[in-house]
Formats: structure tokens, sequence, C-alpha cells
């Protein structure tokens, strides 16, 4: 297989055998530490099965899902295939520490990156990009099913922190049994490492070899060894506890419905929409030894039809929001919709001072003193002069005896930026709903938002709302394109798509001076990277880093 040979005949499996092809996946499953402690020290064979069970199930439910590109007669999708080919891989060890290694029950799945194509009636390589895309819900699946495995053989489980463990082994004896996790963690703090991608790189980087010189008996005892008396007499309860027998799952349909609202709750707080998916994985994980797959399932589905959840086919990704997200995006547009044209001009008759602004911005200018509506919005790319623009607009707003108050959505942007453009008095947008004694000051005046493509909905919901109370303007000025929202939703950019607002812009880079370096600023600017990096390259801006210090920057 990994020659690409079919395994019977020895002829050739898929019909393209290229120079370094990616022969295959290799689908990782682990279990709690607490579970490899039960099974090796704790000596309960019955687990290997259960986990076998649950990753078997995993790897069926992805299986049915397989997919092979689709080429022929001009065409370019994909289809279901529903067949893979995988070999599985049973290892009870980590790799050592000091000598020895810790328990470690694991399994490598090596799926193989072939499939039967029933259509063309031929094998050809897989599809794997919705299996990988989908991978932290099928993760939650093997979690889940492995628990309630584990439960039919009378175990309880519990969450640990983002995790969870077996009842009754203790929280001293995971961490006696984690040197390597405790290892990679050591190593991480001292290079200031946080990314979860960069420890794995650590965890590659910094292994002991594989020992062969201590056979499992020997390692069951050494293991055995290192218990403590409460670590030890924990292990022996949950022995006895077994012969209780099998752990029901009381009260699922509460336990359902907390996870479900748990996952709305959790997912929904930095986007409108969510794939259905990713919100399963958050409640199959969150309720993981409470119900089945089977039983968050059939709640979805029950909310879907009483309208609590919206759904809606978005490709071949089920998208999910609820009543209240969309309501609240509703109220925000609704809003806007309904200021546009009833204001009375900032300053018409003003008179631009800086004569340096260029015809663009001049324009802006005027735009934002001469609008009608009470949000107005300015849109310009990075290095197109909006602060420049912005500086004029402060001088058009105190000629008709108005005042700004600058707000920002991040406190360095507030207190580098802002602060450092010489604008007065700035302050973060989530300072402005607490401060009563600001908002009355603001009664007729211009509240501007710098960096505004930060803005989450339920932000712009809030300074809306003080808008209208205060009878203030509202001015957005930055770029939905080069900055979203971290919370829920973007909503500047759906000020742009869905109010008919009459928008500013800036599009012409000013920041460079450099005429080739202005060009790559603009093509780089627009999302032609391809010819905005080919300048900088030409131009000798480009440099090619050695080894030692890109993972130095990776880690930086």
């Amino acid at each position: 297989m990994c020659d690409n040979l079919h395994p019977q005949t020895g002829e050739k499996l898929t019909p393209r055998t290229k120079t370094g092809r990616r022969v295959g996946y290799d689908i990782n499953f682990h279990v709690p530490k607490s579970v490899s402690i039960a099974l090796e020290v704790g000596g309960d064979r019955r687990i290997v099965s259960a986990f076998r069970r649950a990753v078997r199930d995993t790897m069926e439910l992805m299986e049915s899902e397989m997919q092979t590109r689709v080429r022929k007669d001009a065409a370019n999708g994909q289809r279901l295939t529903g067949n893979m080919v995988w070999a599985e891989y049973i290892h009870h060890t980590a790799r050592p520490v000091d000598g020895y290694p810790d328990p470690h029950l694991h399994a490598h799945c090596v799926a193989f990156n072939a499939t039967y194509d029933d259509v063309e009636k031929q094998w050809k390589a897989g599809e794997f990009g919705d299996l990988k895309r989908d991978s932290p819900y099928f993760q939650a699946v093997y979690w889940n099913r492995f628990a309630e495995n584990l439960m039919a053989l009378g175990y309880e489980v519990e969450r640990r922190g983002k995790g969870w463990e077996l009842v009754g082994v203790t929280p001293s004896a995971v961490k006696r049994f984690s040197r390597r996790t405790e290892a990679i963690e050591r190593i991480a703090i001292e290079k200031q490492i946080f990314d979860p991608a960069a420890k794995a790189e650590i965890g590659a980087s910094s292994r002991n070899n594989k020992m062969k010189r201590l056979s499992m008996v020997d390692l069951r005892e050494t293991w055995t060894s290192l218990l403590t008396g409460s670590e030890a007499f924990g292990l022996n309860l949950l022995k006895e506890s077994l012969k209780t027998g099998p752990k029901r799952m009381l009260d699922w349909q509460e336990a359902v419905r907390e996870s479900l609202d748990h996952g709305l709750d959790h997912e929904l707080a930095r986007t409108s929409v969510v794939t259905a998916r990713r919100l399963m994985a958050t409640v199959l994980t969150h309720g993981i030894g409470r119900f089945n797959r089977e039983h968050a399932e059939a709640a979805f589905s029950d909310r879907c039809r009483d309208k609590s959840i919206l759904s809606r086919l978005q490709g071949d990704q089920l998208m999910v929001t609820t009543p209240a997200v969309l309501a609240e995006e509703r109220r925000m547009l609704d809003k806007v919709i309904e200021g546009r044209g009833t204001k009375d001009p900032i300053a018409p008759d003003y008179h631009l001072t800086d004569e340096q602004l260029s015809a663009e911005q001049q324009a802006a200018v005027r735009h934002i003193l001469q609008s009608t509506d009470s949000v107005i919005l300015l849109r310009g790319r990075a290095g197109t002069g909006k602060t420049r623009a912005v500086h004029e607009v402060v001088s058009g707003i105190e000629s008709a005896a108005k005042t700004i108050q600058p707000l920002a959505p991040t406190g360095m942007a507030t207190h580098e930026v802002l602060r450092g453009d010489g604008f007065k008095d700035p302050q973060t947008v989530a300072h402005l709903p607490g401060n009563t004694d600001l908002q009355k000051r603001l009664s007729g005046q211009v509240i501007w938002v710098d960096e505004a493509g930060l803005l989450s909905v339920p932000d712009l919901v809030a300074l809306v709302d003080i808008a209208e109370k205060t009878n203030a303007r509202l001015l957005l000025s930055g770029d939905s394109g080069q900055h979203s929202s971290v919370t829920r939703g973007d909503a500047m950019r759906l000020l742009e798509s869905e109010t008919g607002l009459k928008t500013a812009e800036l599009t012409q880079v000013r920041r460079q001076r450099v005429s080739e370096y202005k060009r790559a600023a603009e093509a780089l600017s627009r999302g032609d990277v391809e010819d905005g990096f080919e300048r900088l390259d030409r131009m000798g801006a480009v440099h090619e880093a050695d080894q030692e210090t890109h993972q130095k920057l990776k880690w930086r």
C-alpha cells in the first residue's frame, strides 16, 4: 500500500504514483492518563477492547464520509465513496523519560491515500480535506463513545479542566505518570511557547528514543512501585467499585439541554454562525459521561424543528445560529438604516485647511462633514491616510463648535496609537457604556471609533444605542477587510453590505514613498499576494532564514 501496489495482485493501485506523493494520514487516538493507569497498573485488560471499539466506531463514521476528487469530462468536484483503507496499531507506552516510559494507551490508524470510486470502477486518491476540517467533531465523537464504553464496564468519569478522567484515580497519580507532558510544558515555558502546534513540534524534537530493554511485566512492576499509599488505596477502591456493574446515564435529557445551551453560548460568543459539527463537538465534549452522541443529535434535531436553533445548508456544511443572535444583528441594522438622512450636516461649509490632502482624502473629509446619516463610515486600507483625513475632520467638527470623542476597540490602539497621533482623551469602546458622565458630555457631539473593523455586533449595538440616546453622531473608520472582530459578528462589514450607507473610501496607499515599495504595498492591500511578494523580492526585501532562525521566530 505504501508503494501504491494492490496487496493481492501487486499491480499499481491508483492511476498515479507521483514522486513525493502523500502516502496517507496517521490518525491518532489517545486515552486519558487515568485510563492508562487503570489498564496497566490496575490490570483491567477489558479497557483495551473498550478502547478499540470506540476507535473502530469513529473510524467507520469517518469512512462513511470518505470522498474522492472527480476531474473527468471537465468536472471539478468531489464524490462520496464511503470506503477507506486503514491499518490500526495499538501502543501501550509513551516515549521514555529518564530511562523508562509512562503508561499511555493510544492508537495510530494509518489511513492510506486510496479509495474505491464505484462510479469510475477504479481505485483513486482519497480526498481527506473535509475529514481534517471536521477532526474536532470526530475527536469528540470518539471521546464520548469511549467514555460510554468505560461506563458499561463499571467506571465513572468526570470532567477535569479541559479533559476528563476516571473517578477514583487521583490527580497526583495522573501527574506522576505524565512526565512526558510535564517535560514538554517545561520547555514551552522556558521558550515562551503557548501555541499548541508549536508545543507539538517540541514533543517531536525533544523526545528520547524508544527503549526495548524493559518488558511490559517489568514496566508494570516499576509503575506499581511508584504509587504512594493514597494513590494505591484509591486504585484498590476503584477496582472494588467495578463490582457494582455498569454505570447508567441518569437525567441525560437535562444534561443534553445544559450542554446544548453551553455549546451555543460558547460558540456564538465569537461568531454569529457556526457549523453544526463545531457546535456538536463542543456539546459532546461538555457532556462526556452524561449522554451519548445519539442523545445529542436527537436533541439538536428537536431544537432545529422548534426553531430555537436556526439552520441552513451552505455548500456541504450545515450552519447554525439562534433567533437571539439574528435579532441582535437585525436590530443593529434596522437602527442604522432608520438613521439615514435624519441628521443635519456637521459642518457643510467648512473650508479645508490641510493643503497636503489628496483629492481622495479631501472628498472623504467633505463626505463626513456633509453627511446627514446618524452613522458615518470611513473605509480605508492600511497606509491610505485615514489618520490625516480624520485630523482634518476634527478641525471641521471643532469649527462647528462641536467636540469629538475618540474611541478604539483595544487598549493598545487607544493609548499607543490614538494618543500618539495627537488625539485628545481617547478611550476604549468598552469604557463608554459604563461611564455615564462621559455619555452626558457627548450630547449632540461626535463619537469616533478608529479600527472599527474590530467591532463586534454587541459592541456596535451598544454604541448605536448610546448615540441615539445622546443625539450624537457615530463615525466609524477602519477596514473590514484588514480587521475582524474577536467576539461575535463583523459589525462594520455588515454595515457596509446590508445598510446601503454611502461610505467615504480611501484606496491610494500614501505611507510608502519608494514607488516600487508602494506598488508592492498596494498589491498586498488589495489581496494580490503573489504580485506584492514578487515586487518585494525584486527589491531585495525578502530574505530566507536558516532553520534555527526560523524556529526562534516561530517560538517568539
